[in-house]
């Protein structure tokens, strides 16, 4: 397999890779960090106990905590890929406390997708134990929603998680906006119209989104 061209983005891994990557990562001093959270990030759906050994070397070797979260995203998104929920679950709750702690403190650093991540990994493995937590974390998350996929995901989950914990008015709204966000075939962008739209990777959370419809009670 070849060395990527940056070396930090492999999208493969094999011993050849990681010697050269462990090689370069030696030499690297105030951008460690970053090299070890992109390299683990990039590997999360292709060689995902790959991305979960990186991480483990970042926890041990980390020189500040501005990548902690970007890491710690990583490290749920292997855990997706390997189909183990609660693990990821539980990355995802310590990039949340991790977060919620630094800004506590003044330090306003990105979450790096754990926020939204973490309603919609509960929705998709029916978490059932855990809605009430997804559906405050959506209540707390509206900011940024810029992209048709974005609302999508947002109120598709939303209403699933209402409809479940027993608010069904509300749950079908949202749904509703679902919906709208995803027959939406533009984003708005000038140079970028087909950014962010719903596309084919989101056909799981239509199917229950569908099923929730179909459960829909008729109106008299």
């Amino acid at each position: 397999m070849p060395v990527a061209e940056i070396w930090y983005r492999n999208t493969a891994w094999s011993a050849d890779i990681a010697d050269h990557f462990f090689d370069k990562l030696a030499g690297a001093r105030s951008s460690r960090d970053q090299y070890l959270a992109i390299q683990a990030l990039t590997l999360c759906k292709n060689e995902p106990e790959v991305t979960l050994d990186l991480a483990n070397i970042f926890f041990d070797s980390r020189n500040s905590d501005f990548e902690v979260c970007r890491v710690l995203f990583a490290r749920g998104q292997a855990f997706e890929t390997l189909r183990q929920p609660e693990y990821a679950r539980e990355a995802y709750e310590a990039g949340l406390v991790f977060i919620d702690n630094a800004r506590s403190e003044g330090r306003h650093l990105s979450d790096w997708g754990v926020r939204s991540a973490l309603p919609l990994l509960i929705v998709r493995a029916r978490m059932e134990q855990h809605y009430e937590r997804a559906l405050e974390l959506c209540a707390n998350s509206t900011a940024g929603l810029i992209f048709p996929a974005a609302r999508f995901l947002h109120y598709g989950c939303r209403g699933l998680l209402l409809i479940a914990l027993g608010q069904p008015d509300a749950g079908f709204d949202s749904i509703a906006i679902a919906y709208a966000a995803a027959a939406e075939d533009d984003s708005g962008l000038q140079y970028h119209r087909g950014a962010g739209l719903v596309d084919e990777k989101y056909a799981w959370l239509l199917d229950r989104l569908d099923e929730a419809k179909n459960m829909m009670p008729a109106c008299d």
